[in-house]
């Protein structure tokens, strides 16, 4: 007999959401179960308190502070799921979805994040990994401890 070499390919992790008319938004994902099993273990989740989650934000008018979007709707996803689609979206708006783990009832640990759709244009600014979160100004004077106003190299050079 012969042992055949076939090697597994590895399909990246990723959820993306698109348009697929003016009201519904299409988001479809591949995540490897093993990513999903450790979570749910290193939160010593039982499988009946850990359910998939997928959310679908509203960043319109949220400018680059994405910590203020909000959670317009949320779906309790079978664990075979690999797609979902949102109906109700307004024309105009910028969406971004995230597939997650949802546990006590009011918790949600984030596992993929998608690519956002600019509504004002319908066009899609990338793949999460991809997307400019910038690094806030103030970073270069804080330490673990402690807030420093005047740090040495924590400031920009005019040179």
């Amino acid at each position: 007999m012969e042992q055949s070499n076939k090697q597994a390919i590895a399909i990246p992790d990723f959820l993306a959401v698109h348009h697929i008319t003016s009201d519904k938004l299409y988001a479809f994902w591949q995540i490897e179960e093993a990513k999903v099993r450790f979570i749910i273990k290193y939160f010593n989740l039982g499988e009946d308190t850990a359910v998939r989650s997928l959310r679908l934000f509203d960043l319109t008018g949220a400018g680059s502070n994405r910590v203020e979007s909000s959670c317009i709707h949320e779906a309790i996803l079978r664990p075979e799921a690999k797609s979902w689609l949102f109906k109700g979206v307004r024309e105009g708006h910028t969406y971004m979805a995230e597939l997650g783990i949802k546990y006590n009832d009011d918790r949600f640990f984030p596992l993929l994040r998608s690519n956002i759709l600019n509504g004002a244009d319908g066009k899609n600014t990338g793949a999460g990994q991809e997307v400019d979160f910038r690094i806030p100004t103030w970073t270069g004077r804080v330490s673990t401890y402690t807030y420093y106003e005047d740090l040495e190299g924590s400031r920009k050079s005019d040179s």
